[in-house]
């Protein structure tokens, strides 16, 4: 989704590793949207009051959308995070 491509990562702390938890911004493209909504990655519930109201409301759908779908990870029968 983003190789050969300048990102920007959004964030706005790090976690208890040091590591920047954030947002990839490709473009106007939201990177971490695109892969909950192709099934590649989990949105991650324990954190969404870290998320805008709007960015919630993208997430979920995305990943409900992806799971009735059945694409990417909830093509297997019982997708562990």
């Amino acid at each position: 989704l983003v190789a050969g491509q300048q990102v920007e990562v959004d964030w706005h702390k790090r976690d208890r590793y040091g590591r920047v938890v954030g947002k990839i911004i490709a473009g106007v493209r939201d990177v971490n949207l695109a892969q909950v909504r192709a099934g590649m990655a989990w949105w991650y519930r324990k954190y969404a009051n870290e998320q805008s109201p709007v960015d919630q409301r993208l997430y979920k759908d995305a990943e409900a959308k992806a799971k009735q779908a059945s694409v990417g990870l909830w093509s297997g029968k019982n997708p562990i995070p």
